[in-house]
């Protein structure tokens, strides 16, 4: 296992793909990626490059911050990549506040190995409040199915309203992508990367 973070985090290290947007005058990082024949390496932001998370060809997966799996020992088993049909969630949606990347966020800099892709300035957003990133892992076979299905995002949240009644509200909602990366040590899959920006609903409050 350490052996193999080693290798994760110099993997890490070298960013080859940098997902960014643009806002407020600067070029925001949002996400970047990473693979070689172990795996697949993924980071938020850009802050502190050694925290990152890892899925390894042969389904194992941890999160990797400063050298150390958290929670310790705690790392699980997926799907290997090379049995992966369809969508493979390997990390969680990311959200952020649009107003507040400049506190979570690095301002992208040219970095000599990386193949970055940009996203155009959102100019169109500003009605919407945050930024939500996922990750996927897609079979070249399942392509178009399964872009259509993160296409399919549902436009509507279920809140507690002040009343702690249980309602269904819309949200506003634009999808931005998914930004869809080819790996050249796991050729049969993609990475796919569904970025959208929306904006949370408020419940009206029963005074």
């Amino acid at each position: 296992m350490q052996e193999a973070m080693t290798k994760a985090k110099k993997a890490a290290q070298e960013e080859r793909v940098v997902i960014c947007i643009r806002h407020a005058g600067q070029t925001w990082k949002l996400a970047w990626f990473n693979e070689d024949a172990e795996g697949v390496y993924s980071g938020v932001f850009g802050r502190a490059t050694d925290t990152h998370w890892a899925y390894h060809v042969n389904g194992t997966t941890y999160l990797n911050s400063a050298g150390k799996v958290l929670p310790p020992d705690k790392a699980s088993k997926a799907t290997p990549i090379d049995k992966i049909v369809g969508l493979q969630q390997i990390l969680g949606a990311t959200t952020v506040a649009i107003n507040s990347l400049p506190l979570v966020s690095d301002v992208f800099k040219a970095l000599p190995k990386a193949a970055h892709v940009f996203l155009s300035d959102p100019s169109d957003f500003s009605d919407y409040t945050h930024l939500s990133v996922n990750r996927f892992l897609i079979d070249h076979s399942s392509e178009a199915a399964s872009i259509d299905k993160l296409l399919a995002v549902p436009h509507d949240a279920t809140m507690e309203d002040a009343s702690k009644n249980v309602v269904t509200v819309p949200f506003k909602l634009a999808i931005i992508g998914p930004v869809t990366i080819p790996l050249r040590h796991h050729p049969k899959h993609k990475l796919a990367v569904p970025i959208m920006a929306l904006t949370w609903p408020n419940i009206a409050s029963d005074e």
